[in-house]
């Protein structure tokens, strides 16, 4: 009974899920925006960043010589870029949604029986679109971060271990499953938060871009406002043990959502009557 009850709330997520992509994947301004720039795609954004990952892991060696500090350094270098990426997408969704706005095409879109629900999220899904490679860089290069983190983390327990006066349990060079999962757990909290975030950014450069309808202005707030929102989120990840950091983390992804939410509301009455 347990296993046919589990079945149907698995077949009724799906279900949601499926049709929540296709009412975001019609939204005219999305459909417009892939027809404007139809490549890479989605598939061969993420195709050729996870091949350039694999490439640079390969080359670099991540899972070898834990001690070098050169490959620990870019490495984190490139997980680290991944905190840019919703101020990226504020200032760009402020530079796109203006354009429109400004253009002689959006007339034309407010004689339409789109909603204002429609347009934000138009707006929000195309800027996203339009930011699809740092996207898929991000995805792509978490691994060689996760790898290299447990990689070191396991050599220095190693060497601690030998070091160590009393040996309480056998040293071995293999990671154990609970460093495996605490730091997965981080990593997947982390990386749903910077897609919150992204998200949030986006709606805040469409608010801003419909409140002050300024390139200058809005797109800069757009940016200043979304590093706010990531320095937060920074600080929350440097100052916490993995318990801490992992409930702090879901309690700031609750916040995240529930801005967005009421940034997408106010931004209904702004787009449609911006001029």
């Amino acid at each position: 009974m347990a296993s046919v009850t589990v079945t149907i709330n698995v077949q009724i997520m799906e279900a949601c899920l499926r049709q929540t992509l296709q009412h975001i994947f019609s939204n005219p301004l999305l459909v417009r925006e892939m027809h404007r720039s139809p490549q890479p795609t989605l598939r061969s954004a993420f195709i050729r960043s996870f091949v350039a990952s694999a490439a640079l892991g390969y080359f670099m060696g991540i899972w070898l010589n834990p001690q070098s500090r050169i490959i620990t350094l870019i490495v984190v270098i490139l997980g680290a870029s991944t905190f840019f990426i919703p101020p990226i997408v504020a200032f760009m969704s402020a530079l796109i949604t203006l354009n429109d706005l400004n253009s002689r095409h959006f007339d034309l879109i407010r004689l339409t029986t789109i909603s204002d629900a429609q347009l934000v999220q138009g707006y929000v899904a195309s800027t996203c679109y339009r930011c699809r490679l740092l996207f898929s860089a991000a995805i792509a290069f978490a691994p060689l971060l996760f790898i290299r983190i447990i990689v070191v983390t396991t050599h220095e327990t190693y060497f601690r271990c030998l070091v160590s006066s009393i040996l309480v349990s056998p040293c071995s060079l293999l990671p154990s499953l609970s460093t495996i999962f605490s730091f997965f757990s981080i990593f997947m909290v982390l990386g749903v938060n910077i897609l919150a975030l992204s998200l949030l950014s986006a709606a805040l450069g469409v608010l801003l871009a419909g409140l002050w309808r300024n390139a200058f202005f809005s797109s800069l707030s757009a940016l200043f406002l979304s590093l706010l929102t990531v320095g937060i989120l920074i600080l929350i990840a440097f100052t916490s043990s993995d318990i801490r950091l992992i409930f702090g983390s879901l309690a700031y992804l609750a916040i995240a959502f529930g801005l967005y939410v009421i940034v997408f509301q106010a931004s209904r009455p702004l787009i449609r009557n911006s001029r």
